[in-house]
Formats: C-alpha cells, sequence, structure tokens
C-alpha cells in the first residue's frame, strides 16, 4: 500500500509542475483569465514570499521550513501508518504540494501562482500604537490589470 501512496505524491508533484508549466506559457503573456467574473480567474503571478507575497525577501527562511516540513510530514506518514485513506491522501497531497513549490523557489526563485479567487472585498486595518493612527490595508484589487494581481498590501 505504500507505493500507491508514494505513487500519489510523486504524482502531485508532477501535476503541480505540469500546470504551472502551462500557467508559464499560455498565463504569462495575458493579465488574467475570467473562469467566473469577479470571484475566480486565472492569473500568473511570481510569488517570491509566503502567502499573498509576504516576506518576500526571505527565500532561504521559507526553503528551510518548506524542506523540515516535508520531512516532518512524510516522517509522520510513515510512522503513524495511519488506515484513514482520507488522512493519507491529504498527507499526500500537502507533501506533493511542497515538494513542488520547493522545485519553484530552487528553479526560479520564486513559486508560480495562478488561482485568483476573490468572493468578496476586504479590507484589514491595521493599527499603530506609536501614533494612534489606523492604517487600512487592502487586500483584494477590484482591479485585474497586472499592477494588481492577488493581493496588494500598502
Amino acid at each position: 500500500m505504500i507505493f500507491v501512496w508514494i505513487t500519489l505524491t510523486l504524482l502531485t508533484v508532477f501535476l503541480d509542475q505540469i500546470t504551472k508549466y502551462l500557467t508559464v506559457f499560455y498565463l504569462k503573456p495575458i493579465p488574467t483569465l475570467p473562469i467566473i467574473e469577479d470571484v475566480i480567474h486565472l492569473t500568473y503571478v511570481e510569488n517570491p514570499g509566503a502567502a499573498f507575497g509576504m516576506m518576500k525577501d526571505s527565500r532561504w527562511l521559507f526553503m528551510t521550513v518548506s524542506t523540515v516540513a516535508i520531512i516532518g510530514l512524510t516522517v509522520y506518514f510513515f510512522v503513524k501508518k495511519s488506515n484513514s485513506k482520507l488522512e493519507n491522501v491529504a498527507l499526500c497531497f500537502i507533501i506533493g504540494g511542497g515538494i513542488g513549490n520547493m522545485i519553484d523557489r530552487v528553479r526560479l526563485g520564486f513559486v508560480v501562482d495562478f488561482i485568483d479567487f476573490c468572493l468578496f472585498y476586504l479590507y484589514l486595518l491595521r493599527f499603530s500604537s506609536n501614533n494612534y493612527r489606523s492604517d487600512y490595508c487592502h487586500c483584494f484589487s477590484k482591479s485585474r490589470s497586472t499592477k494588481h494581481r492577488f493581493f496588494q498590501f500598502f
């Protein structure tokens, strides 16, 4: 049965890389491809950071944390030997996606992202305690131009 889980993980890595290749080939030349207008778009994004592009200059930190997480989840997978197929499939997807992102970071220096999901527009409020003022952080940009892809932090 372990062969099935290893195969599923490798298949996940393969599908991750092939979809990112297709994203670069077909989506990079265009600003965005709407699937459901104002809800789901396919948009080519080079993400040098973590979620939403945060901490973009920490490539080696992300590679180190990702490596530890991938190894930790792999050890957990083999040591626990869960009978839950759902748990095993989820772990294979997480490990495969982590390996796919690691390949991107090593090969390109960033992760290729392409799913732009926005069900509503969200504004985060950040308080600055040193001068008692509030700054609004516009998370979802209504504009889908190349300058406003995914999350725009000011």
